[in-house]
């Protein structure tokens, strides 16, 4: 069923306001199925690190419902932009966060 829900969104929003969100695993589930992301840019959080800005996404200041507004019209207006961001993340994804990439990395470490 998860896997229907991401083959049909146009983008994934994690709209996280706490750095409790200190990777957001979901960010790399969406990046596999090419959906573009917007997330939050939270100071001492790693979601914007997976999600590079005009990278794989949009990242907008937490709790600012406006900002996070426009980046979702931005993105549903804008195919072009949807398209090149999801098809960004997609590329990060398989160069930066497959399983293997992170069973090596650590087996290195």
């Amino acid at each position: 069923e998860l896997s229907s829900l991401y083959k049909r969104c146009d983008l994934f929003c994690l709209p996280s306001i706490s750095k409790n969100e200190a990777f957001g695993l979901v960010m790399l589930e969406a990046m596999t199925y090419s959906k573009p992301i917007i997330a939050t840019t939270i100071k001492g959080s790693g979601t914007s690190w997976v999600n590079l800005h005009d990278v794989s996404g949009l990242n907008v200041a937490p709790a600012n419902p406006e900002a996070l507004s426009s980046a979702i019209i931005k993105l549903t207006s804008d195919p072009e932009l949807s398209n090149r961001l999801g098809r960004g993340g997609r590329k990060r994804y398989l160069s930066e966060f497959t399983d293997e990439l992170m069973v090596h990395r650590i087996l290195s470490v």
